[in-house]
Parts: C-alpha cells; structure tokens; sequence
C-alpha cells in the first residue's frame, strides 16, 4: 500500500496479514491520499529519484477492521465468496499524480506493546525487497532482471526502509 503525504510518498510492504490496508485505511480516513493498494509501481530516473505511481481507487479490507474505522460493511462489494474481506472503493480518497518516495515501511506485527521504528542494515533492506518483489520469480522470463537489481541498489544506497514494528494484537 502507498499513501501520498504533503512530504512525499510512504509505501507499507510486508506479508499478508501484517497491516498494510488497514494502515492505509486510517491514514485515509485521517485526510490522506491513497496512491496504490496491493500492488505499487515505483519509478526511477537519475537526479530525481523515485516516484510512486498512482494505482486502483479501492482498498481491500478485513470486516473487523471495516467495524473499526467505523465504516458501513454493507456499503462495500466483497471480494471473496469465502472470505469475510471486502472492497471499499475510493473516490475523491485515490491521488491522481505520481509522487515522490519519501520512505519505505516494512511491517513487523510482533509481541510488543509500543510501535517502533528501526533502520535495516544492508542485507535486510536487500531482503525486504527481494521478498517484496510482485511476482519475482518472473524477472528472468521478462527480461528485466538487470533493471530490478538497478532499482534494487537505487533503493538501498537512498536508505529510505525502515522496519515498523508494531503490535500483534489489538487495533
């Protein structure tokens, strides 16, 4: 997920189930702008950095979360027969121009009471990359394993990814 800030684009990656929609969420609902959920395309160009690229105008939500924020479940469309998740669809919520990276977050629900946030060494950032990568596994077929692994360096040698850790349990 990306969220589009006065100060530039903050991008939430990490496994399924650690908080990446339902941070946007209430980012959203705190007047930010989403800028892509599920799936957030990066762009880089020398001297300018990366921008992050506007996406579809929905997030996918769990039902306890919708209860959460506080918004009508019965308003949204859902997104899988056997699933209590569903799509809330964004209207005047979705930011329409490409935004500048500001920072990357990886989320890291764990046993702790307060959330912090920790800068990754070298390997780690490499790591969350790679493991973050959509659909890594095709870089070789499609051709563009040398762009990625210059992106990838981009990344790391910018230093803009942090680890959130944040708690397990509770909202």
């Amino acid at each position: 997920s990306a969220i589009a800030t006065d100060q530039g684009a903050l991008i939430f990656m990490g496994p399924s189930g650690s908080g990446k929609s339902t941070l946007a969420a209430g980012l959203i609902d705190a007047g930010y702008k989403l800028l892509a959920e599920d799936l957030c395309a990066l762009e880089f160009s020398p001297g300018c950095g990366f921008q992050v690229l506007p996406g579809t105008a929905q997030l996918r939500l769990w039902n306890d979360t919708i209860q959460q924020l506080g918004h009508n479940q019965k308003l949204m469309q859902k997104v899988w027969q056997k699933e209590d998740k569903y799509s809330r669809l964004l209207q005047d919520e979705l930011a329409s121009v490409p935004t500048t990276l500001k920072m990357i977050y990886l989320l890291n629900p764990d046993d702790v009471e307060n959330v912090d946030i920790t800068p990754l060494s070298l390997p780690e950032m490499t790591a969350a990359i790679v493991k973050n990568v959509f659909r890594g596994e095709y870089t070789q077929a499609l051709g563009v394993q040398k762009r990625l692994f210059r992106q990838t360096a981009e990344l790391i040698r910018a230093g803009q990814i942090r680890q959130l850790t944040r708690p397990k349990n509770g909202f």
